[in-house]
């Protein structure tokens, strides 16, 4: 038998599952806040609809679904007819609302204790750890904090 000196874990619905969907939903508000200010009052249903549309259908290497990315939420409100000088100043602001809502959905996902005591018993065992990725380097590495690993 050949015992396995290392293990590749996946990063992405593996270790950490995507909270995009249940953040839009439950920070609408917050999220959405730098829009109202800047005067568009959509509906909730057609902002959620349109982002969820624009970041499942982008398929470019390297994108950080999980954590967006401002271009993400530009198409976003591109397709909203936000005027493109109001987008510039808005994004920005959107992006780093979800990303604190990230944050704070990973950091309090009760699975990072199961992952956590995981991970634990592989490196008792003396496993070489490594966590692979299509996604660029800061997602996983922010992600792998918040889970506290």
């Amino acid at each position: 038998m050949i015992e396995a000196k290392a293990v590749l874990l996946d990063y992405g619905n593996t270790l950490v599952l995507d909270p995009f969907e249940r953040i839009l939903e439950q920070h609408f508000d917050y999220l959405n806040e730098p829009l109202r200010r800047s005067g568009y009052l959509f509906k909730k249903a057609r902002v959620q609809g349109t982002w969820k549309d624009v970041n499942f259908g982008i398929h470019w290497p390297y994108a950080s679904h999980f954590e967006q990315e401002e271009r993400f939420i530009q198409l976003t409100l591109g397709r909203l007819n936000v005027d493109p000088a109001d987008a510039e100043m808005v994004a920005p602001e959107m992006l780093a609302r979800y990303r604190r809502k990230y944050a704070e959905a990973l950091s309090g996902d009760m699975r990072r204790f199961e992952v956590r005591d995981a991970l634990s018993k592989l490196k008792q065992r003396n496993k070489i750890l490594a966590v692979v990725s299509n996604d660029r380097i800061f997602a996983p590495r922010a992600a792998m904090k918040y889970l506290g690993v």
